[in-house]
């Protein structure tokens, strides 16, 4: 990894350290009181959870196939068109040789032409037939599932960290606010 990447990187950090700990300084400004509706979607909503739950889309998907076909081609077709004239314009292909060397660019251009012919053929699967599709679904959705869901140890960590950084919010705030500092004046040096 060069010093570029890890310069963005520690700054990324940083910004997210700031913004978590302003957060944590705001909320612990606030009444503590158990009603409060900023306090709860800030600090006692799980959001985890939210984001662990199992989402089906196919239903809606199949009911509106030609939209979503017609959406996914309109996609594709941008996303090729973009490439076929950023591979014409010298500038931004002088830059992107500068950054990654001859051979990869190459291999971003032959991968996002892949993709975008992928896609391309997807949205015609779906625009025409989606039941064709079911197998390639299946096979994603089975790719998917072996990711564990949230387990109760996990869980339970979870709450004891929430409830030791709730404990003293403050501290915690200043603490992420130091580190961010550090990691932008880090990525500013």
């Amino acid at each position: 990894m060069d010093a570029q990447a890890l310069a963005l990187i520690c700054g990324i950090a940083g910004t997210l350290a700031l913004v978590a700990g302003a957060s944590l300084l705001i909320v612990d400004g606030l009444e503590q009181r158990e009603g409060d509706s900023l306090r709860h979607w800030l600090v006692e909503i799980d959001l985890i959870d939210l984001l662990d739950r199992r989402k089906t889309i196919e239903r809606t998907l199949y009911r509106h196939h030609r939209a979503f076909g017609a959406t996914v081609i309109a996609g594709a077709a941008a996303l090729l068109v973009a490439l076929w004239t950023l591979h014409d314009h010298p500038p931004v292909t002088a830059w992107l040789t500068e950054m990654l060397g001859a051979w990869g660019v190459e291999a971003v251009m032959l991968v996002a032409c892949a993709s975008g012919l992928f896609a391309l053929g997807i949205g015609v699967f779906l625009l025409i037939r989606p039941s064709i599709l079911k197998k390639f679904e299946a096979e994603a959705n089975r790719w998917i599932e072996p990711f564990p869901s949230r387990t109760q140890a996990n869980a339970r960590a979870e709450t004891d960290v929430n409830r030791l950084i709730m404990r003293a919010p403050r501290v915690t705030g200043l603490l992420l606010l130091a580190a961010g500092l550090g990691c932008l004046l880090a990525y500013a040096g």
